[in-house]
């Protein structure tokens, strides 16, 4: 997944999207859902959230049923702990940084803030890989 983000485009839209087709020796064809678990949580309370408020910053949580390496973006907004390794800055979107599979987590988590402007539904989105031949492993969320 390291690998996608420099492969999703440039700023703005490009910023958040996900592989549509095989990437280096991942199979897309068997790309497969709800192998990822998304949860949002206020920040400061931890109370479950399935809309967010503009303005606010929430704690987003993506599970995965093994060890994997990650790609995450949202729509609008930004994480505290963006992807940087490349020459475009997407603050929405994080991805894995490493390439070696002790690097691989079970799960990922930053604060994610939501822009005052931010109006209509935002899509948090996570594709996830476990080896360099896996299939996609992918979820989403869309919050009002």
């Amino acid at each position: 997944p390291h690998k996608w983000a420099p492969l999703a485009g440039s700023s703005g839209a490009g910023c958040y999207l996900h592989p549509t087709s095989r990437q280096h020796l991942h199979n897309y064809n068997s790309k497969r859902y709800d192998d990822v678990v998304i949860t949002i949580r206020n920040s400061t309370s931890g109370a479950l959230r399935t809309s967010v408020c503009p303005g606010q910053t929430y704690n987003v949580t993506v599970t995965f049923q093994a060890a994997s390496f990650y790609y995450i973006t949202a729509t609008n907004g930004s994480f505290s702990k963006p992807y940087a390794r490349t020459r475009v800055t997407c603050p929405n979107r994080a991805a894995t940084t490493s390439e070696r599979v002790q690097d691989q987590v079970l799960s990922w988590s930053d604060l994610w803030s939501v822009p005052c402007t931010a109006v209509g539904n935002l899509l948090l989105e996570a594709t996830s890989a476990r080896m360099e031949t896996d299939e996609y492993r992918h979820n989403n969320v869309t919050v009002p």
